[in-house]
């Protein structure tokens, strides 16, 4: 890979997966290409471009190329990310012990996330919690980073070898 790859926007990618959108590094440039499932399972489909919007056809070549190249890599999925796991951590860590076993006893069950972010609202916690979400973003990504054996920089380090 010619260029690092910027930590942002590896970041931006892990908090914007979902169930349906996954997100591809391609390894010759670092940039970062947003795939939904209808665009993958078009691509996969191989039916011809021109049944699709003009709109839609970039983003079905692009998947195309995903699937038959090995210039990508996938980044973690929404299960590898486990924002729940994000969350109990959030609640077993938070240093007011009566805050913690609130927070813990609100995620237990369905509607969990539901219940943890109007908690989080009630006791005035938002920004903290969404401070140790983007730490734990950052800190997945600079770990799978890592792994690949990925370089990177982080924008303040972008930012600062432009200025010279």
């Amino acid at each position: 890979m010619a260029l690092p790859v910027k930590l942002q926007d590896v970041i931006d990618a892990l908090e914007l997966t979902s169930d349906s959108i996954a997100y591809f590094l391609d390894r010759r440039n670092g940039e970062i290409e947003m795939i939904t499932d209808e665009v993958w399972t078009a691509a996969q489909d191989d039916e011809l471009i021109s049944e699709y919007p003009e709109w839609q056809r970039e983003a079905i070549l692009k998947a195309r190329e995903i699937q038959t190249t090995d210039h990508f890599i996938q980044l973690p999925d929404k299960a590898e990310i486990d924002s729940f796991r994000i969350m109990e951590r959030f609640c077993a860590r938070y240093p007011n012990r009566r805050i913690s076993e609130k927070l813990s006893a609100v995620i237990k069950g369905k509607g969990a996330f539901r219940r943890f972010n109007k908690t989080i609202s009630d006791l005035g916690i938002r920004d903290e919690w969404n401070r140790f979400e983007r730490q734990s973003f950052a800190e997945l990504a600079i770990e799978w980073l890592e792994d690949q054996a990925i370089p990177f920089t982080r924008d303040d380090e972008i930012e600062l070898s432009t200025e010279m």
